[in-house]
């Protein structure tokens, strides 16, 4: 064997190892790939969970403010029981007046006719 044979036929080798390093280096990209496909797919996953995050924190949010609303309209209700509490007070007090009034004009016109009764007999 000449230079020549021995310089193709190692160039011949090299050329082999290089295709075999390529097929190599082609599985580590398609591995890659692979593994770039699997960070998307976790990447569109964390995205649709942010975004169910977004909606619950604007839902909360507006729970936040029926709830301070519903506070403000107990507190307004409670406030205005106390009001009507007393004037329920006050008109049972004035009930009661009236029942003793009517009692007195009953009792005033008895003593009236009684009085009158009382004069003639005379």
């Amino acid at each position: 064997m000449n230079n020549e044979e021995l310089i193709l036929q190692m160039l011949g080798k090299i050329s082999d190892k290089l295709e075999e390093h390529d097929k190599h280096f082609e599985s580590i990209d398609n591995q890659f790939e692979s593994i770039d496909n699997r960070f998307e797919s976790i990447d569109n996953h964390f995205e649709s969970i942010d975004n169910r995050f977004e909606s619950l924190e604007t839902d909360v949010r507006h729970t936040r403010m029926l709830i301070e609303k519903q506070e403000h309209n107990v507190q307004l209700i409670a406030e205005q029981y106390g009001d009507i509490s007393a004037k329920l007070e006050r008109v049972r007090e004035i009930d009661e007046l009236r029942d003793r009034v009517r009692t007195l004009e009953t009792v005033v016109r008895n003593h009236t006719v009684s009085i009158k009764e009382l004069r003639k007999a005379e």
